[in-house]
């Protein structure tokens, strides 16, 4: 049941037979469709020699020379002490990620050990950084990776000052950080702010390894944006550049294609082409892929699974699965009131993945057994949610091998775009907590492949969310659901990520 290991491929393919003249298409002639690989942003970034020295006119009167000066200072001894403190706050952050972060807090604040603008704080800066983004609290992230950008940006000035350009090393150092920090406003929903930092790094002229990393993260902020023409243009030309086959890359490309054919002011002509590069991207990721169907592509794939969208409560091989749902339908007027108490309080955040509508309303989750949150080790569930961890406590005392589960919130307005599940080694079951109608009638709906169904408060909607799904909220008010992940019938192993996401 293991998946298929990816192919790539060894000659660089041809331009596609999408592409056409811009002149007479403006908003769509860009489209081209090469299949490639995916780079990697810090190898690609910190490859040796990446850059060629460029000049600069910000002036410094300092000066450093090509390793920062603070090597000359810092003593070896303290040097492995600072190595060996961060890899033990690496550690700590799996399990106690607010300890860590309170930890290299004190360090940034008092230590010898990361005396100003040395190597030592601008990498406990980095991993403090790290730190907030594993919380889900990206403001913060960017604030501690703005303090590292501005430690180099000074090495560099100060460099410029002596030299007269750039220092390859610094230059790769700087692109690094303004990746992060553009990634970092771009989860918050600052995206004409990240695009502006993409758009200053890309006018550095990086050669096509960094260009591309580059394309693709500007890629990802216009599909943020619901720029999806744009979006497709930028991936492309990412694509462009690339030999090998790879199938992310090749679903990135499929989606796009989708949503912008989608568009009622694409020409006809536009459509038969991308129809056809849709066709020929299908073909390459079952053929070269190992998925089973045009249907279900998600991030990590297990061939020969039972594959159906929607399951049947009364009718699955696992017995532990009518149990589970009895119990939650039981325990809905306790999840309905803690979360009634987790809104008050704003403990929900908006969810981060591109794919609601920006136009419509918000989705927000509170995920019970997320490592961000304030976790109880005996658990592994948060302490904010009592009734919750008691649920999940009793789901898998009744067999169900539940991975997470937690509350989500799609507001009146919001529009999940058609998307992929991260796995079809997993399962989901909905419990409707407040589903509101309209005149008596749904008004909030979940489509999985080609059949879909409205929440009922207080009953149980179960489906395999790798297939093509999207929800729609039409309401005057909010839909909630209590959302319990779990192990898929046919995978043996406990209850892991290990289990459900397995090899590639």
């Amino acid at each position: 049941m293991g998946a298929k290991k990816r192919a790539t491929g060894s000659a660089r393919r041809a331009p596609s037979p999408v592409a056409v003249d811009s002149s007479q298409h403006s908003r769509f002639g860009f489209l081209s469709g090469a299949l490639v690989g995916a780079a990697a942003v810090l190898a690609c970034l910190k490859a040796p020699q990446l850059w060629t020295p460029v000049s600069s006119n910000r002036g410094g009167t300092a000066s450093i020379p090509n390793q920062p000066t603070h090597s000359e200072t810092d003593s070896v001894r303290d040097a492995a002490r600072l190595t060996t403190l961060l890899k033990e706050n690496a550690q700590i952050r799996r399990k106690n990620p607010t300890g860590a972060r309170d930890q290299l807090r004190m360090l940034l604040a008092s230590s010898p050990l990361v005396p100003p603008q040395s190597e030592a704080r601008r990498k406990a800066f980095d991993q403090l950084a790290e730190t907030y983004s594993h919380l889900r609290n990206h403001s913060l992230a960017y604030a501690a990776h703005l303090q590292s950008h501005t430690i180099v940006e000074g090495w560099a000035r100060n460099e410029h000052a002596r030299t007269g350009a750039v220092n390859r090393r610094l230059m790769n150092e700087l692109i690094i950080s303004q990746v992060q920090l553009s990634t970092d406003l771009y989860l918050v929903g600052q995206y004409e702010r990240a695009l502006e930092l993409t758009g200053k790094a890309l006018q550095l002229q990086p050669p096509d390894a960094a260009k591309r990393v580059l394309l693709k993260l500007e890629s990802t902020i216009f599909e943020c944006k619901g720029d999806f023409v744009t979006a497709l243009q930028r991936l492309e030309e990412a694509l462009s550049r690339e030999e090998a086959f790879d199938a992310d890359e090749s679903k990135k490309h499929l989606e796009l294609l989708r949503r912008v054919s989608a568009d009622p002011e694409v020409p006809s002509q536009i459509q038969t082409m991308m129809a056809a590069e849709q066709k020929r991207l299908i073909e390459a990721l079952i053929t070269r892929a190992g998925f089973e169907s045009e249907h279900q592509l998600p991030r990590h794939y297990h061939r020969g699974l039972t594959a159906l969208p929607w399951h049947n409560v009364k009718n699955t091989p696992d017995p532990s699965v009518p149990k589970a749902a009895a119990l939650l339908r039981q325990e809905h007027p306790r999840l309905v009131a803690e979360f009634a108490a987790l809104n008050r309080t704003g403990m929900l955040l908006r969810e981060q993945e591109c794919i609601h509508d920006p136009t419509g309303g918000r989705w927000r989750r509170y995920e019970a057994t997320g490592a961000w949150r304030p976790l109880d080790p005996s658990t592994g569930c948060s302490t904010d949610t009592p009734v919750a961890c008691d649920v999940l406590q009793q789901l898998r005392a009744l067999g169900l091998r539940v991975i997470r589960a937690g509350y989500s919130a799609v507001e009146p307005g919001a529009w999940l775009k058609p998307h992929y599940g991260m796995s079809n080694g997993q399962l989901k079951m909905h419990l409707g907590l407040v589903v509101p109608s309209a005149k008596g009638r749904p008004c909030a709906a979940l489509r999985v492949l080609n059949e879909s169904r409205a929440w009922v408060e207080g009953d149980v909607l179960y489906f395999d969310d790798s297939f093509v799904h999207e929800v729609r909220n039409r309401c005057q008010g909010e839909r909630v659901v209590f959302q319990v992940v779990f192990v898929h019938f046919d995978l043996q192993g406990e209850a892991s990520a290990r289990t459900v996401f397995g090899p590639k």
